[in-house]
């Protein structure tokens, strides 16, 4: 009988230890390279997932961020959750969860992501695998781009897609996250794509986790912008994503 006990705690034991790979477990932090387009300036946007919560009966993790880091609709954190390999972000603007990436599909296949009314179709053009630190994370990329999508970490070139941020808007205020320097959770460990010597790498800017000196609304917009700042006798210019000035 004390064999047998002893069998079964030790089952217990091996599969309680046993972490399953998931769509942003607590802990889990992205690196992505900024640059500021107005100076010759480089740091990082880190996100990190520091809670849970329920939100129409889904368990979604809550994704922050530091001063840099970008989030749609001028958000302070996101909610977020995966099912059936695909990945959902809460829009508090439709009150409904949305489609951000979807790795069940294969190529030729499409899916349509949507933020506040702003959609997106997306045709998968190739699907493959990647291995990091030993796991094998299935990818994928879209029709008229370079950018790779791995599962479980994300887009590799911005958290989030772009018609999240920009939506038939003559405004952009930066700043521009130009792909992922590192990520780490506790399945998956710690990974780093080299685009950065090191994750928290930072060139021609002071404190990188400063509080924002600049905010912008409505994002997106159209006709009216409101600036709010604390820096005394700042000059503002405003330019459309063609680069043309219109203020």
């Amino acid at each position: 009988m004390k064999k047998f006990l002893l069998l079964i705690c030790f089952g217990l034991m091996c599969t309680m230890g046993v972490q399953s790979q998931s769509w942003a477990p607590m802990g889990a932090v992205w690196y992505y390279n900024v640059v500021d387009p107005f100076g010759p300036g480089i740091t990082y946007a880190r996100y990190e997932v520091t809670g849970d919560t329920v939100i129409q009966d889904k368990n979604c993790s809550i994704i922050t961020g530091n001063a840099w880091a970008v989030f749609p609709g001028n958000l302070d954190c996101i909610y977020t959750y995966e099912e059936n390999d695909k990945v959902y972000i809460w829009d508090p603007f439709a009150s409904q969860f949305c489609l951000m990436y979807d790795f069940s599909l294969v190529a030729g296949q499409s899916y349509q992501t949507s933020w506040n009314g702003c959609q997106s179709e997306n045709t998968i053009s190739a699907t493959g695998t990647q291995t990091i630190n030993g796991i094998s994370l299935s990818t994928y990329t879209l029709a008229g781009s370079s950018t790779e999508f791995v599962h479980y970490i994300g887009e590799m070139s911005s958290l989030f897609p772009y018609n999240f941020s920009y939506c038939d808007t003559i405004m952009y205020d930066g700043p521009f996250i130009q792909g992922l320097r590192c990520y780490d959770d506790p399945v998956i460990g710690h990974y780093e794509t080299g685009l950065a010597p090191y994750c928290d790498y930072v060139v021609g800017i002071e404190n990188p986790e400063k509080e924002t000196l600049i905010r912008l609304s409505p994002n997106p917009g159209s006709n009216t912008l409101y600036i709010q700042t604390s820096l005394k006798d700042a000059k503002f210019e405003l330019y459309d994503i063609t680069g043309r000035q219109v203020m």
